[in-house]
């Protein structure tokens, strides 16, 4: 039995209409993604079984300017998503070396507190994945400012 009901699914639907439709038409929409005029038509339709694979989703949340599928996901599950401090185009600075070095430190403590018994039993492999992941969220967001177009203050 699947954890999602249909009413998840109708507004999942809505969702990807919405997104489709701020981010232009199907046809528009399919010079911005992997996938075709049709198959874009197919993910709207809600007398189709399809939807957007993830990769998909994050195309057309950018070719739309915002996260309005992933928002409604979140929203079935009960979160809310709010932006990061500071938009992405931010330059880097010292709030952003202190961040990266107090996550790494996260991560060390995790490892030394685990391998500290000289075993790693699967909670402290779940805590050190869950550290590392948020760590390299971090890691990935300064990378994308200091790409091409990104800035650098002091």
């Amino acid at each position: 039995m699947r954890a999602s009901h249909e009413h998840h699914w109708t507004r999942l639907k809505a969702a990807t209409r919405a997104a489709v439709g701020q981010a232009g038409t199907a046809e528009q929409l399919s010079q911005f993604t992997r996938v075709s005029e049709g198959q874009v038509n197919k993910y709207v339709g809600p007398n189709y079984p399809d939807y957007m694979p993830i990769d998909v989703v994050l195309d057309t949340e950018l070719a739309a300017g915002a996260p309005i599928i992933t928002q409604a996901l979140a929203s079935i599950q009960g979160y809310r998503l709010v932006p990061i401090d500071g938009a992405v185009e931010a330059p880097i600075g010292v709030k952003d070396t202190v961040k990266l070095l107090e996550g790494l430190m996260t991560v060390v403590s995790a490892i030394h507190a685990a391998i500290a018994d000289e075993t790693v039993d699967e909670g402290e492999k779940r805590e050190i994945e869950r550290k590392l992941n948020s760590h390299m969220m971090d890691v990935q967001d300064v990378l994308a400012r200091v790409r091409p177009g990104g800035g650098l203050s002091r």
